[in-house]
């Protein structure tokens, strides 16, 4: 249960968009301390859990992401 607050219930958490000023947070704590602890930069980064982070980080914004439309392949 008590996962379930810290996670999710607790109204201090923020859930939806991200904010360019949490994208920019989240970028300069992974450029500072690498992405081997997500709940360390989940402290850096206000109201969003280290999932978010994590999940953020590499589904929207890892520079080894590719951005490009699809070829034929």
């Amino acid at each position: 249960i008590v996962h379930r607050w810290t996670k999710s219930l607790n109204p201090c958490r923020k859930s939806g968009r991200w904010s360019v000023h949490e994208d920019g947070c989240l970028l300069a704590t992974i450029q500072k301390f690498g992405t081997a602890n997500w709940s360390l930069i989940a402290e850096f980064v206000p109201y969003r859990t280290d999932v978010q982070c994590r999940e953020r980080y590499m589904n929207v914004l890892s520079p080894e992401l590719r951005h490009d439309h699809f070829t034929a392949e």
